[in-house]
């Protein structure tokens, strides 16, 4: 892979680094509004946005630890022939298949319109989408699937 996008991923750690700082403020201040509101409806509201700031915060903090472990193994030699890589691949797309189901369910349990809904919805998606790929590139080695 390009230097360019090593680079690129290092300037998206750096600026994810501040948002989740911006992030944890956010939780702070909805926090101490949360906890001394007395309207019902006026809490809830605050909650679905403290309850978001709080995924927000931790989300981009995982991506942060993704992107060092992906510019990691852009660094990694070129890798080494296996027999097996279609067999793995035909494996690893029925755990895709598996992880987006239950990332579909667990979507279902989320609090409607909330960040964890969208979130989980997507991450069944990707899901799918990781499945298909890795049939392609079994297919293109020439699989049988």
């Amino acid at each position: 892979m390009s230097a360019d996008l090593r680079e690129r991923l290092s300037r998206i750690v750096s600026e994810l680094e501040e948002i989740a700082l911006d992030e944890a403020s956010e939780v702070h201040a909805y926090r101490e509004i949360y906890e001394v509101l007395e309207d019902e409806e006026a809490r809830e509201k605050i909650f679905t946005i403290l309850f978001d700031s709080i995924l927000h915060r931790e989300i981009a903090w995982g991506i942060i630890r993704a992107l060092k472990c992906v510019s990691y193994l852009l660094n990694k030699p070129v890798p080494t022939k296996k027999d097996n890589v279609k067999e793995l691949l035909t494996e690893a797309s029925s755990l895709e298949d598996i992880a987006a189901a239950r990332y579909q369910d667990l979507a279902d349990l989320a609090p409607p319109g909330t960040t964890l809904s969208r979130l989980l919805r997507l991450l069944s998606e990707e899901e799918r989408k990781h499945a298909s790929l890795a049939l392609a590139v079994s297919k293109k080695l020439g699989g049988s699937n």
